[in-house]
C-alpha cells in the first residue's frame, strides 16, 4: 500500500494541471466505470477502475493510448483491466471512443 501511494503522489507532482482539471464520467456499468479528468491545454489522463471478478475490456480505441499508472495491467493492451484493478491511461491527441 505504501508503494502505490508513492506512485500516485508521483504521478499527481508530475502532473500539477490535475488540480484544475475537470472530471467527467465516460463509461459506466454496475461493476465498471472510466473517468476523465482534462484540463484545457495541459493534459488528459483517463482512469478505469473494474470492480468485477473478471478481467474487463473498456469499449475505447486504444490506438494512441498509453499506460500512465496500472494495478497489474497489460501496458499493451491499455483498455483491458484485470479483476478488481485498476489503469490510468494518457494520450497526446486526446481520447478516442467517447
Amino acid at each position: 500500500m505504501y508503494r502505490l501511494h508513492q506512485r500516485l503522489i508521483g504521478l499527481r507532482r508530475r502532473h500539477p494541471w490535475l488540480v484544475r482539471a475537470r472530471t467527467e464520467v465516460r463509461h459506466l456499468t454496475n461493476t465498471a466505470v472510466a473517468f476523465e479528468a482534462a484540463d484545457d491545454g495541459a493534459g488528459r489522463f483517463l482512469t478505469l477502475l473494474n470492480l468485477g471478478a473478471q478481467a474487463y475490456r473498456f469499449p475505447l480505441d486504444g490506438a494512441g493510448l498509453a499506460v500512465a499508472e496500472t494495478s497489474g495491467g497489460d501496458p499493451h493492451d491499455p483498455c483491458l483491466v484485470p479483476a478488481h484493478g485498476w489503469t490510468i491511461v494518457t494520450s497526446r491527441n486526446g481520447l478516442h471512443g467517447r
